[in-house]
């Protein structure tokens, strides 16, 4: 006869596998994080950097249309439920991007900074958190963190950097 329990756990070689694949996830990354707090050549070398997320099409409208220049703010480890192990990145942006709004260019995009330009602030981030993950992911890549362990927290919106 079979439990239900058998079907939920997974056998015991395969969990001690993958429990020292995430321990050492998991460890790599605190060794990252421990030096982003305690050593500021590491901090000020990961925040000063301006990067620029690029990709305008300029035969005619599309979904995907932006220029944005961003910087990273802070790095710290996710508090969310379920999240274990993943790092928050807080950006701060400025730039312009597409935009349903008569304030558009002729590519379509409008400045970031104003607020009428888009449906709402919610939609807003949330497309700049999609165009930013890849660049900042690739960017965190070089310091040993795993790129599908970067999610983009907070996004704070400015004129310029």
């Amino acid at each position: 006869m079979v439990k239900e329990d058998q079907f939920l756990s997974p056998h015991p070689w395969q969990f001690n596998f993958y429990f020292l694949y995430l321990y050492k996830q998991i460890k790599d990354m605190s060794n990252f994080l421990e030096q982003y707090k305690e050593d500021k050549k590491v901090r000020d070398l990961v925040k000063r950097r301006t990067f620029k997320c690029k990709s305008v099409n300029t035969d005619g409208y599309t979904w995907n249309n932006h220029d944005l220049d961003f910087k990273i703010t802070h790095i710290k480890l996710s508090d969310k439920v379920g999240y274990r192990g993943i790092l928050d990145v807080n950006v701060k942006v400025s730039g312009k991007m597409r935009a349903y709004s008569w304030r558009a260019d002729s590519n379509g995009m409008a400045d970031v900074s104003n607020p009428h330009n888009f449906r709402s602030a919610v939609s807003r981030n949330r497309d700049i958190r999609g165009h930013l993950e890849k660049s900042v992911a690739r960017y965190l890549c070089l310091f040993g963190v795993e790129r599908w362990n970067v999610e983009i927290g907070k996004v704070t919106i400015s004129k310029s950097l």
